[in-house]
């Protein structure tokens, strides 16, 4: 769309069968004068001049004149891309959200070029959400910034996208992704066990199965109620894998098949989120209800309570404590029933190159069973470089923890396992579309065990869309 002419000052808009008149009183006739009853002087406009003339109205605040212009416009021909925007911002203005919303669909069904479809969608998106239809107002957002002229629009319209979610009350995030793995099983990496001195050969599905893994998902939460300093939300988490078996995995377990480690959860959350009142920090109390698959069989029940505080320190640094706890009742052997407390302490500081983080966290897990009970200590750090690399943005991390298990199983002490973590994930925010990018996330883990059944390897690498903003 071409920028907008000088405005021309109007008072009144006429219709005529051949075209928009534009007309005013003449500035030399004095009020009281004999001219005052003869007619307004009218000027024929062609529908470029005319489009010039409103465009002008719109931006100097003549709303009606404008609207009125745009509409003999809009009869005249219903294609005029400039005609219906400036339909839809002066309806706007004038607080006729319908009017506006159908006269910015109009103008993207006739633009033809990104920055007609960048201000067709941007002025819907308003229509829609004064209308209160902000799930459809994210929608046409971000059309917005998929066909934003340059990067400084494509920024606004992010702006605008995330202000009308903020507000939304439902917020859905979509999760997917396919992976090869080559341990889908956490199977060992030995063929035998050692127990007693006696070696003993583990069967084909107990040792490490490579395939490949299809993961879906999502997290939808609900805010009830909303205060100035404080939400109520509702959550529900969906998390669902799938797994397909390769040729070598299968000739390894003839009898095993992907079916068999399957798994689905599902959690109900409901939580609290509290703001200060300088805004430099959040307090996030949340009680969580859930329910797991393994197979296609229960496996367990649970419930668990969750503490964390976000807080602020200076301009570059952000801290994180969590604490929690959980209760999972096992449906598959009741023995291996666990509680577990956890707390977590994680520390982010923004520099020039990039922003880097240092984890802590320590659990202890109480069960029955000496196979489960445990306590752990987790040391992790991670950075997200500034700039992106070959057109990704990357997060880079590493973990270790330490395991201490209360009770010897199958050996005459007690377990303890040694294990490294690292990834990294890659957002190629380059080819976004529709606000959604690829997304590769490269993880390898490897546990050493005193009892070589849990020695652990595996390598993942997964492909999935996310949202870029």
């Amino acid at each position: 769309m071409r920028r907008v002419l000088t405005a021309l000052l109007a008072a009144a808009v006429l219709l005529t069968p051949g075209g928009p008149r534009v007309a005013w009183a003449d500035p030399g006739t004095q009020s009281g004068s004999a001219s005052d009853s003869a007619p307004a002087r009218a000027i024929r406009l062609e529908p470029r001049a005319a489009r010039d003339v409103a465009a002008a109205l719109l931006s100097e605040g003549s709303f009606e004149a404008a609207q009125k212009l745009a509409q003999t416009l809009v009869r005249r021909d219903p294609g005029d891309v400039v005609a219906q925007l400036v339909l839809a911002q002066s309806s706007l203005q004038l607080g006729q959200i319908d009017r506006a919303r159908e006269a910015g669909q109009n103008a993207w069904r006739a633009a033809s070029t990104d920055e007609e479809r960048y201000l067709a969608a941007n002025a819907t998106a308003a229509a829609l959400a004064l209308g209160g239809q902000r799930w459809r107002s994210q929608f046409w957002l971000r059309r917005a910034a998929q066909t934003a002229p340059d990067e400084a629009a494509r920024g606004r319209a992010i702006r605008q996208f995330r202000a009308v979610r903020e507000r939304t009350p439902v917020s859905v995030r979509l999760r997917f992704g396919v992976q090869p793995s080559s341990n889908i099983n956490n199977g060992a990496t030995s063929d035998r066990l050692i127990i007693g001195g006696l070696p003993f050969e583990l069967s084909g599905d107990a040792q490490a199965l490579s395939g490949v893994e299809t993961r879906a998902g999502a997290d939808i939460d609900w805010r009830i109620a909303r205060s100035a300093r404080a939400d109520l939300t509702l959550s529900l988490d969906i998390d669902t894998r799938s797994y397909t078996l390769s040729e070598e995995a299968k000739d390894q377990a003839p009898d095993a098949s992907g079916a068999d480690y399957a798994y689905r959860s599902v959690r109900l959350g409901f939580g609290r989120l509290a703001r200060d009142a300088d805004g430099r920090g959040l307090t996030e109390a949340k009680v969580t209800l859930g329910a797991d698959w393994y197979g296609g069989d229960p496996l367990a029940h649970s419930a668990g309570v969750q503490l964390v505080r976000l807080t602020a320190l200076g301009e570059r640094d952000r801290l994180r404590l969590e604490l929690a706890g959980e209760r999972r009742w096992r449906q598959d052997n009741d023995l291996r029933s666990a509680s577990t407390f956890s707390a977590g302490l994680s520390w982010t500081r923004r520099l020039a190159p990039g922003q880097l983080r240092f984890e802590l966290g320590v659990a202890d897990t109480a069960s029955a069973s000496s196979a489960v009970a445990h306590e752990s200590l987790t040391l992790g750090v991670g950075f997200s470089p500034s700039e992106p690399i070959f057109g990704a943005e990357v997060d880079l991390w590493a973990r270790a923890q330490q395991r201490w298990y209360d009770a010897p199983f199958l050996t005459p002490d007690p377990r303890h396992d040694d294990r490294i973590s690292l990834g990294t994930t890659m957002l190629l925010a380059g080819v976004d579309y529709y606000g959604f990018a690829p997304a590769i996330d490269i993880t390898y883990d490897r546990t050493w065990s005193s009892l070589a059944l849990y020695d652990t390897e595996s390598l993942a690498v997964s492909l999935g869309i996310r949202s870029s903003f």
